[in-house]
């Protein structure tokens, strides 16, 4: 109880903290006259958008990554990212821009969020070993480097075989 609790105190402070962040850079941008990059934040094209669920201490998926699962996994949280317009923080088609701060503050926003989305998907045991990426395209690239290779297709082709099997008739 008192742990559901925190964690609902916290997530109430997550989206004040979100809520109140987006109020001050759209009176910022008002003033400055930029207010077309506050389109970054309301187009559900954009890769920026957010929705009120979109929250950092989430866990987007029912499969968590403990390192023989990788497949499974990595299939999981592409669906994902690819409904929530993520994917170019992780395939690296969506490069931090350096020639407008606000486009680079809500690229940094949006790429915590993704970090977040994968530690919070991954079994607590492997989380000290990931923690210390700077973006979520340096995160994915290391989870693909050490799991990536997994033999999960070759065990479920096994188990297949094993399942269809049948005993020979003895004489």
């Amino acid at each position: 109880s008192d742990v559901c609790s925190s964690d609902l105190k916290r997530l109430v402070l997550d989206l004040l903290f979100s809520k109140v962040s987006l109020i001050m850079s759209i009176e910022s941008c008002s003033s400055r006259g930029t207010l077309s990059t506050m389109n970054l934040f309301q187009n559900p094209t954009s890769p920026y958008f957010l929705t009120s669920a979109d929250y950092t201490n989430s866990s987007l998926v029912a499969v968590m990554l403990d390192g023989d699962n990788h497949q499974r996994w990595r299939r999981a949280m592409l669906n994902v990212f690819r409904a929530k317009n993520k994917l170019g923080f992780i395939n690296g088609v969506l490069k931090k821009p350096t020639d407008n701060p606000q486009e680079a503050l809500a690229w940094s926003k949006c790429d915590g969020l993704v970090i977040s989305w994968l530690t919070n998907s991954i079994n607590p045991i492997l989380y000290d070993s990931i923690v210390y990426h700077e973006t979520a395209l340096d995160l994915w690239k290391d989870l693909e480097e050490r799991f990536g290779h997994s033999n999960e297709q070759r065990i479920h082709e096994l188990r297949c075989e094993i399942a269809t099997m049948t005993q020979g008739a003895t004489n």
